[in-house]
């Protein structure tokens, strides 16, 4: 299974029932070590594993997780939602900056790579951060389509840096 893209984590964390038939729990800290690395791999065979060292803490086929799954996206890190038979799993990320990115950059390219499997929520200020970081470079900023928030089109049409192309549903109005 060679790596199609893999991530380091600076945190994972994941929910555990404490009591049986109940929704009540704790989330349980993992943490990046010097000499337990936590990485999260997307593997060419469409599998996502999330290791602690050598061991694995999880392992999904996301050849149909569109129907199972679902993601959200908050700055730096990455709450990841599942169903199976008889409830609901949860499990969080944290993205580790790199020399060359920032935590939520490296975070919204991650959930831009899964958004092809499953669902991927993305909040309105990392939507923002975003734009602003691509016009800081000079190139036109994310194109707003699917759902976008009141906040974030009143933000975009109101700043002066409109390089945002706007989705037909929007062009026209003034």
């Amino acid at each position: 299974m060679a790596p199609r893209a893999t991530w380091q984590l600076e945190k994972y964390a994941r929910y555990v029932v404490t009591k049986k038939g109940t929704t009540s729990g704790e989330w349980k800290y993992y943490s990046d070590k010097p000499c337990q690395r936590l990485v999260m791999t997307l593997t060419d065979t469409e599998h996502l594993v999330i290791c602690h060292g050598s061991c694995i803490l999880e392992s999904h086929s996301l050849v149909t997780a569109r129907a199972w799954m679902r993601g959200l996206s908050k700055t730096d890190s990455l709450l990841l939602m599942y169903k199976y038979k008889d409830g609901t799993r949860r499990f969080r990320v944290k993205f580790c900056r790199s020399r060359l990115q920032t935590g939520s950059s490296v975070c919204a390219e991650a959930a831009d790579t899964l958004s092809k499997f499953f669902p991927v929520k993305v909040t309105e200020e990392q939507v923002m951060q975003s734009a602003d970081k691509n016009q800081v470079r000079g190139q036109p900023a994310a194109v707003l389509s699917g759902e976008v928030t009141l906040g974030v089109l009143a933000e975009t049409l109101l700043s002066g840096k409109n390089n945002e192309v706007l989705s037909a549903a929007y062009k026209g109005s003034s």
